[in-house]
């Protein structure tokens, strides 16, 4: 069923797992009790890359992305006060092969690939993004410009996600974040705050697990460079908005996300978050 992939999409982490970095002055959440998964208690096994060189699953192209031309966005307060929405008014797209870092402060913790299941401990399972952990309530980041093109509960384990499409075929996610900035259509500047880093959906940690999809297809995004980013203009209040079921405050139509597409292909996010990658005994 799709939650049972839903569940392995998003793992869990390891008990140990804490972040460096910190949101006024709370340090990361590394562990959060059983209960918040319900009746689910996370399992012992660590994930373990099983061999990097491996091929990934097999992915077929569905409906292309929409095109369209790269334009320079600039976003301004309301008010037209000094306080803006984006890290600095100053950044410029990246080149070709790079993107900024969707946080100011990387700490890499579950990768692109092949692992053992954390919850089964059974080899093959794939995880479609690079996991990034960090506090609850930490800035995230636009990694480059572009429209919004999906806000919302992500029923495949994504909790809290953003899609956004950056032309040339390009989508960024971000997932399990704890509230949303953005909505649906927007457009969004290269250095946008666009949401918060949270644990929702099946996550057991404050983390961001970020996505790059080109022309529907998953891709590592360990493929980019991504070039640091920082905040230096003065920040105007952003409403977040969480969409969590029973929880949140925020309401969207059902989202069309980037993955699955009409192909129906399988494409549900399967392995571990956050779990320390380690090289087999």
């Amino acid at each position: 069923s799709l939650a049972v992939l839903a569940f392995f999409a998003f793992g869990f982490q390891p008990l140990n797992a804490v972040s460096s970095s910190s949101v006024g002055g709370a340090l990361a959440q590394g562990v959060v009790e059983p209960t918040a998964l319900g009746t689910l208690v996370p399992p012992e096994a660590e994930t373990l890359v099983i061999d990097p060189t491996m091929e990934p699953p097999q992915q077929v192209a569905g409906t292309p992305m929409v095109y369209f031309d790269r334009a320079m966005i600039r976003t301004v307060s309301k008010d037209g006060s000094t306080g803006l929405t984006v890290a600095s008014a100053g950044l410029s797209r990246p080149p070709a092969g790079s993107l900024y870092s969707p946080l100011e402060v990387l700490n890499k913790s579950s990768s692109y690939g092949y692992r053992y299941s954390p919850l089964t401990g059974l080899a093959g399972e794939f995880h479609w993004g690079q996991d990034y952990a960090a506090a609850c309530g930490t800035r995230v980041y636009a990694a480059d410009a572009g429209v919004v093109r999906a806000v919302g509960w992500h029923v495949w384990g994504g909790g809290n996600r953003v899609e956004i499409e950056h032309g040339n075929g390009l989508v960024t996610t971000y997932n399990h974040l704890q509230a949303i900035g953005v909505t649906q259509g927007q457009s969004v500047r290269v250095g946008e705050v666009i949401a918060e880093v949270g644990t929702t959906g099946w996550s057991t940690g404050c983390h961001l697990h970020f996505e790059t999809i080109v022309n529907g297809l998953h891709t590592d995004p360990a493929n980019w460079t991504l070039l640091p980013i920082r905040q230096v203009d003065a920040l105007q209040t952003i409403a977040m908005v969480n969409y969590q079921p029973g929880v949140g405050t925020g309401t969207s139509a059902t989202p069309q996300w980037a993955v699955p597409v009409s192909d129906g292909t399988t494409r549900a996010v399967i392995g571990g978050e956050h779990e320390n990658d380690e090289p087999l005994p």
